[in-house]
């Protein structure tokens, strides 16, 4: 298997002797994975109660009548919310990221 002995480490990039792994850009990860998980985390809940009482009578009844235009209902309503997070997340971490440059 082959396994770079050297790595060129220069700027801000800190490199550590085990393989030559980005500290700062690992940092960097872990700190828009805490960010991410916050907002992931509110905007679901705040998407499910939002759904639910706007279309909670409705998709129960639709449910019950029509479980197939249910179930096509409900895929595309998770399509779109995992659009939307990944929208508000990605335009999120590009602020952070312009205030922390």
């Amino acid at each position: 298997m082959f396994r770079a002995t050297s790595l060129e480490c220069s700027g801000e990039a800190v490199c550590d002797t085990a393989g030559g792994v980005l500290k700062k850009e690992a940092s960097k990860t872990v700190r828009a994975l805490l960010v991410e998980l916050p907002v992931y985390a509110v905007l679901v809940v705040v998407y499910f109660l939002l759904v639910l009482h706007l279309l909670g009578d409705w998709l129960g009844g639709l449910m019950k009548t029509h479980p197939i235009a249910y179930a096509g209902v409900a895929l595309a309503l998770v399509i779109g919310q995992a659009l939307a997070l990944d929208g508000v997340t990605s335009l999120l971490l590009r602020v952070l990221r312009r205030r922390t440059a």
